[in-house]
């Protein structure tokens, strides 16, 4: 039998997903990263988008947002689509 905190953890978790997939990737960067800029795609140093094209394809970068968390740091952040099909692929 399941233990209350199981049932409460996992209704937890449902709520703080259903919360997340209505953000913006823009939303989610900043609540982890408060003091972040959202810099669009052209505007980020080619070395980076270099670096990120190994993980990521040319659509996922076009289509998520990359922060500048400190300066000339940056971080990716993908779209809610290409995160449920690389999750759907995993699966496969």
């Amino acid at each position: 039998m399941r233990k209350k905190n199981d049932k409460l953890k996992d209704h937890t978790e449902a709520i703080a997903q259903e919360i997340v997939a209505r953000m913006t990737q823009p939303e989610i960067g900043l609540s982890i990263y408060p003091k972040a800029r959202p810099v669009p795609l052209r505007s980020v140093p080619e070395g980076v988008v270099r670096d990120h094209l190994g993980p990521y394809t040319c659509a996922e970068l076009e289509n998520g947002q990359f922060l500048e968390v400190r300066p000339a740091k940056y971080t990716f952040f993908m779209d809610h689509e290409a995160r449920k099909r690389r999750a759907e692929a995993k699966t496969r």
